[in-house]
C-alpha cells in the first residue's frame, strides 16, 4: 500500500526538521570548539568535566547517527534492524536527558552551597523520577509492538508514536 501525500508530507516535514537540528548542533561544535579547548581541555578532571564532555560528544554522535538513519543511509530494510534502531534511538534520549539533569541538578547543589541535606532532597526527587521514568519506559516496551508499515517505501525506520509518548516527554 502506497502512504498517503499526508505522511509523505509529514515525513518531508521531520527531514527537514532532523536536518536543520543537526546543522545547527554542528554549527555551535564548530563555534565554541576553541573555547572548549581554552577551559575545558586544559583544565584537571573532575565530574563535572566528565559529564561536559560525555554530554557534548555523546549528542553529536548520537544524533549523527539518528540522521544518517533518517536521511536513508543506514536503514536495512528490515524490521528487526528498525525494532533495534528504534531501541538505540529511546536509550540515547534517555541519556542525553539524563546528562543534561545531571549537570542542573550539580549545579543547583553548588549554588545552595553543597549542604547534604540540599544534596540528599535533590539525590532522592531524582530517584524517584528515574524510577518513574523507567517504569513508563518497561511498559512501553512491553506492550507497543510497532510495525514500520512503509519501510519498503521510505526506506527508514518510521512508525506510529501513541499519544501517551508526547504525554511522558512533556511531564518530563
Amino acid at each position: 500500500m502506497a502512504p498517503s501525500p499526508e505522511f509523505m508530507q509529514d515525513l518531508w516535514v521531520r527531514k527537514i526538521f532532523s536536518t536543520t537540528g543537526h546543522t545547527l548542533l554542528v554549527y555551535d561544535y564548530l563555534l565554541t570548539l576553541k573555547d572548549e579547548v581554552c577551559y575545558i581541555w586544559n583544565r584537571p578532571w573532575t565530574i563535572v568535566k566528565v559529564m561536559f564532555l560525555i554530554n557534548r560528544y555523546g549528542n553529536l554522535v548520537g544524533q549523527t547517527v539518528i540522521r544518517l538513519e533518517e536521511a536513508g543511509l543506514l536503514s536495512h530494510g528490515s524490521q528487526v534492524f528498525c525494532h533495534r534502531f528504534a531501541f538505540f534511538t529511546s536509550c540515547f534520549m534517555i541519556l542525553s536527558t539524563e546528562s543534561i539533569h545531571i549537570l542542573v541538578l550539580m549545579r543547583a547543589w553548588a549554588i545552595w552551597g553543597t549542604q547534604k541535606r540540599v544534596a540528599n532532597i535533590l539525590i532522592w526527587c531524582y530517584v524517584l523520577y528515574v524510577l518513574v521514568l523507567t517504569g513508563t519506559a518497561t511498559y512501553s516496551v512491553t506492550t507497543n509492538h510497532t510495525q514500520f508499515s512503509q519501510l519498503d517505501v521510505t526506506h527508514i525506520c518510521v512508525g506510529a508514536v501513541p499519544i501517551y509518548h508526547f504525554k511522558g516527554y512533556a511531564v518530563s
